[in-house]
């Protein structure tokens, strides 16, 4: 026993008995970026480095249909359809000219909302055009105006009468089959980031942060969109194309950099941010499984084929520097009133067949 009592001390001296060392879980990294055949840096006069594919797709104005479809702006501001071949080019066609000047068009259905400058600050003009007609939509709209994508009508933050003042909580709508503007108004103070059919994505200001809500307009029934991890910070937010809302987020990191997360939130459950491997500014879904994110330049895109579930960063082929090709930023919001969250899906803008971000593509391929 004596021998026994030497041994366990001699043990303990000599370290035999290993200290017990508390686990640190590691840091999580960044992926390594992979080069994708898919992703193309369209060439400039300025950098002529690039791929010429699609490149007409990062010329100007561009609203890309649910069906697959791309309607550019041609030179004069008439609206131009275009499909993608096989052989990666555009086979277009302009149904109507509709010449004018300081126009945007956006999606709506099966073809696009175009909004042009009216003759004061604020005002506009606006119609609904497709291939086979175009109907106007009555005065007064507003310059600010948002169109819903699927095409059933156009709505703004303010009242019908730009005389009357704004309260911040009334919107001004239209729904294409009824083709009268008519007032709904919020439970709060908020600014509208999209529109889909009878719901609205509303950003409200918040004591310390901006809440995102869904509202249905018909039923006027307000609910809060929520994240599963309250310390993320929501940055823009839009409707997915199935439907549900796509928010993009971020938190600040331990050594004062900035992570970005995405997650797609039904209206049952809070929804999980998943890592985007890159500092984000926007992001787009193409359909329920495939979207891009993109940060400010070439070189920050990340792609989702699993419904944005995972995240993996790629970098465009055909460039040498992806890095020094800056994207455009999200542009200052048309609202008058303060907006805290974005609206998303403005640098990067999507359909079934591709996505574009400035001078980007990124073509998705045929399965």
């Amino acid at each position: 026993m004596r021998l026994l009592g030497v041994l366990v001390a001699f043990c303990l001296l000599s370290g035999c008995v290993r200290p017990r060392v508390e686990h640190v879980p590691a840091q999580a990294t960044r992926p390594r970026a992979i080069s994708s055949q898919d992703t193309w840096i369209t060439p400039t006069e300025a950098d002529p480095r690039g791929t010429d594919s699609l490149a007409d797709l990062t010329r100007g104005p561009l609203a890309p249909l649910e069906d697959g479809t791309f309607v550019l702006l041609a030179p004069d501001g008439s609206p131009v359809f275009a499909a993608l071949t096989r052989e990666q080019s555009l086979r277009s066609q302009t149904p109507h000219t509709l010449a004018a000047e300081r126009c945007t068009i956006a999606p709506a259905g099966v073809g696009v909302l175009r909004l042009c400058a009216g003759a004061t600050e604020g005002d506009a003009r606006a119609w609904w055009v497709d291939r086979s007609q175009v109907v106007a939509l009555p005065q007064p709209v507003s310059s600010r105006a948002i169109s819903d994508v699927t095409g059933d009508g156009v709505a703004f933050d303010g009242r019908c009468n730009p005389s009357e003042p704004d309260d911040g909580s009334t919107f001004c709508w239209l729904r294409r089959d009824q083709l009268q503007w008519r007032e709904w108004t919020a439970p709060n103070r908020a600014t509208l980031l999209a529109l889909r059919g009878e719901s609205a994505l509303l950003s409200e200001p918040g004591d310390l942060r901006a809440v995102l809500a869904h509202f249905d307009v018909t039923a006027s029934r307000r609910r809060v969109v929520e994240h599963t991890d309250p310390t993320l910070e929501i940055d823009a937010a839009t409707f997915a194309p199935t439907g549900d809302v796509i928010v993009l987020s971020h938190r600040t990191a331990r050594d004062g950099g900035t992570e970005s997360f995405a997650c797609v939130a039904s209206m049952a459950t809070p929804c999980t941010a998943r890592p985007l491997h890159i500092r984000a500014v926007d992001i787009a879904f193409a359909d329920a499984r495939h979207g891009l994110a993109v940060g400010a330049n070439a070189g920050e895109l990340s792609i989702t084929t699993d419904g944005g579930t995972s995240w993996t960063p790629i970098v465009p082929s055909g460039h040498p520097a992806p890095s020094s090709v800056a994207l455009p930023p999200p542009p200052v919001g048309r609202s008058t009133r303060r907006l805290r969250i974005r609206a998303a899906s403005t640098v990067v803008r999507c359909n079934t067949n591709a996505c574009v971000a400035g001078r980007v593509v990124h073509r998705w391929p045929d399965e």
